[in-house]
């Protein structure tokens, strides 16, 4: 498994100087375009890795931009990259160097580079137990043209000094990112994370050309790190063409909800900053609503509040005095916020010192009880993952209906296209549990209390799964979600789906169908958990595991479908939307092993031999999402969650089939001979194609054969289940007269 390496974060505090005539920076952190994300690809589609595994002393191949980028004064199609932490536009060189020449000016190999941070990096497998660390140099474009971002990042590059050895933290790696943005101002960004640490140095800026440029003191300066992974925290450089104001605002965020209960008052608030070369002291802060009338407020940085320092160097929240309280229930507001130098209006003030935002007005109401959505990034080689599998099974029959855990694959069999997008959005490791795709703190080991919190909260939408439906012949699922709503909502709101599976197998294979399990006492390092585990008994490679919950599809993508709700919604507004799967042929399992236990079933007799894509194992889960370019902007709002054929239960835990019943297909009636576990307290339920119960038989168990009456039932695919104490023992069956 490939776990965090530990964080060991150092904050750095640059003081950078502008240097050039044609460019400008100033320092944004947290401002990066919406879905980037630190090793994080949204959308692999236009992923291009550059360079990976081992790199010392290289130059990629030259590289294609998406879209022309301008700089200074000329226009570029392409680059390539060094390991050493540069990019460069010269694309007819192969030189490269972590030795820059002090007199750049002389120095025509390095010409038209721009430098994040220049210093001798290499790429390097790190030892174990970090070999998995993903190093690489890669590329991705987001965005929609003409607004689109091209991303080069830089991603666990090490020191070519550092020999990896006696243990490996995040200070011994390093990440940062250049951004190009599409348009005719020639800007560009340098991103830092929390990977790295502030006692190397290198340079950092640019050099066109003619060999002019800017380099931040004209001088090597300190690696910068962010002060933790918050998205808030990352370091963020803008470099923008033009000559930079004495004094500008920045109006970098309104701190506003997007909903507030009909006349609370709401309090505006703003995370300004000045991103010109002189210091600012005062200014008026000022706010507008729906364009009518205006609250003007003086601001005066002294005493303990400090000033605005140049460069975008701080940022201070600003809250106005007045609040407001206008709006009835089911109005939607804009409040523009305008941040002016003393004496200056609105009409006159930089493009960057005012920002819009929209408030509806709600009346409060969430009488839905809030399911939870559990999904956990897993896969068959990953030996850690059996302790978010104990989670799951535990909060499963805590919660039982309220709980729902999905099983999101990665490097196995099982491992699904749409699935693995939420891996690549959420996982910082595996195995990673997401909950209802929001980021909670402590959230990579404290899944429990997170769950437990968010089961207590309510929603204000209901879901419900009906019209289920699986065509034997055509093997078509179908399946129609119901949501009603009982509040004004706004935004981009999406009706999502998925298909999971329990009970899933196959054939032998290590780290692959046969689990890999760190936890068991067969563990050559010894077990990870000790031998009050759950898993202690358990192989050290599982053969014959049965994978519950396993994402089969996500109908219209991992996000939801889009367009599936209109942006403003009314309460009791209620929607339908149908969705199908069409389920792959049942696979069929044949072992020579036998390992038989509570997790595990290497049964592989005829009729108790299936392992994937059995219809009565599958589960149905419906969710309303929220949706943004940013991941963890796209929250659910409520889930629910059914079997196919049958309702669906956490408590029952359903187990392959270990019991014969003949004559198969049935007339008039139908035997079932009882494995030795369950000769007592025995409830048999028949169901038919649509997942309704036909028939229910008590107390069977007192006899290893029992026969049951079938002749009022008509021609057709039936299931016969077998309940008892905490398991599910599942068959299909048919009827032809």
């Amino acid at each position: 498994m490939s776990r965090h390496i530990l964080l060991i974060i150092l904050v750095c505090a640059l003081g950078f100087q502008a240097r050039c005539q044609k460019f400008f920076y100033f320092q944004s952190n947290g401002e990066v375009p919406l879905g980037y994300d630190l090793n994080t690809i949204i959308d692999s589609s236009n992923f291009k890795l550059i360079t990976s595994s081992e790199a010392n002393e290289k130059l990629s191949a030259s590289q294609s931009l998406p879209f022309p980028f301008k700089y200074s004064g000329f226009t570029y199609n392409n680059y390539k990259v060094s390991d050493n932490g540069y990019i460069s536009f010269n694309t007819s060189t192969n030189f490269t160097s972590y030795k820059p020449d002090s007199n750049f000016a002389n120095t025509t190999n390095l010409r038209n580079c721009l430098f994040p941070f220049w210093y001798d990096f290499r790429l390097k497998k790190l030892p174990f137990p970090n070999t998995e660390f993903p190093n690489k140099i890669y590329s991705y474009t987001i965005g929609e043209a003409p607004n689109r971002q091209h991303i080069i990042q830089f991603f666990g590059l090490t020191k070519t000094s550092d020999s990896l050895v006696g243990g490996v933290t995040n200070a011994n790696v390093f990440a940062f990112a250049i951004i190009f943005h599409e348009g005719n101002a020639g800007r560009f960004d340098y991103v830092y994370n929390f990977f790295g640490k502030s006692n190397i140095k290198g340079l950092v800026g640019f050099l066109d050309n003619s060999g002019n440029g800017l380099i931040i003191k004209n001088k090597p300066i300190n690696f910068p790190v962010a002060s933790s992974s918050e998205r808030s925290n990352i370091i963020v450089y803008q470099f923008l063409e033009g000559v930079q104001p004495k004094k500008a605002l920045y109006v970098k965020q309104n701190l506003l909800a997007g909903q507030y209960l009909a006349k609370e008052p709401v309090t505006v608030s703003s995370k300004v900053s000045n991103i010109g070369t002189d210091t600012i002291y005062n200014f008026d802060y000022q706010y507008i609503v729906n364009g009518k009338d205006s609250l003007t407020q003086s601001i005066q940085l002294s005493g303990a509040t400090k000033p605005l320092l140049p460069n975008g160097e701080n940022a201070l929240v600003i809250a106005h005095a007045t609040s407001w309280s206008g709006g009835i229930a089911g109005s939607i507001n804009t409040i523009k916020v305008n941040a002016l130098i003393s004496g200056d209006t609105a009409n006159n003030q930089s493009p960057y010192a005012t920002r819009l935002s929209n408030v509806l007005r709600i009346k409060g109401l969430h009488p839905v009880p809030r399911n939870v959505l559990f999904e956990i990034s897993t896969g068959g080689w990953c030996g850690y993952c059996p302790s978010a599998h104990v989670v799951s099974d535990e909060s499963s029959k805590l919660l039982n209906t309220r709980f729902i855990p999905v099983m999101n694959h990665f490097g196995d069999p099982m491992e699904e296209e749409e699935s693995n997008k939420i891996n690549t959005a959420y996982q910082k490791g595996y195995p990673y549990g997401v909950i209802d795709r929001k980021f909670f703190s402590g959230q990579a080991t404290g899944w429990q209390n997170i769950i437990n919190q968010q089961i207590t909260d309510s929603s204000v939408v209901d879901i419900q799964i009906i019209n289920r439906n699986f065509d034997a012949a055509s093997r078509m699922v179908t399946f129609t979600l119901k949501v009603k709503f009982h509040d004004y909502m706004l935004g981009n709101y999406r009706i999502g789906a998925m298909i999971r599976e329990n009970n899933v197998r196959g054939y032998v294979s290590p780290s692959q169908w046969s689990q890999n399990n760190y936890y068991s006492k067969f563990y050559n390092n010894g077990s990870a958990g000790g031998p009050t585990h759950p898993y202690y008994n358990e192989l050290h490679y599982m053969d014959g595991y049965l994978h519950q919950h396993v994402v089969l599809n996500m109908p219209y993508g991992a996000w939801g479908k889009d367009s599936s709700l209109p942006n403003f919604i009314r309460p009791e507004d209620e929607y339908n939307f149908d969705f199908s799967y069409k389920l792959p042929a049942t696979t069929i399992v044949d072992y020579n092993v036998d390992n038989n236990t509570k997790h595990c079933s290497t049964v592989d007799d005829a009729g108790k031999n299936e392992g994937m894509y059995k219809p009565n194992d599958l589960g149905i889960v419906g969710f309303v999402a929220a949706y943004s370019d940013n991941p963890y902007e796209r929250s659910i709002l409520n889930a629910n969650a059914n079997g196919l054929l049958y309702e669906y239960s956490n408590v029952k835990k359903i187990a392959s089939p270990t019991f014969h019943m003949f004559p198969n297909p049935a007339n008039g009636q139908i035997s079932i001979e009882l494995p030795n576990e369950l000769y007592a307290n025995v409830e048999v339920q028949l169901y038919d194609q649509l997942g309704n119960c036909v028939k229910t038989f008590y107390d069977l168990g007192n006899s290893k054969q029992n026969t049951i009456d079938v002749s009022d039932l008509a021609t057709g695919v039936y299931w016969v289940k077998l309940v008892s104490n905490e398991m599910v023992y599942s068959q299909a069956f048919s009827i032809v007269r």
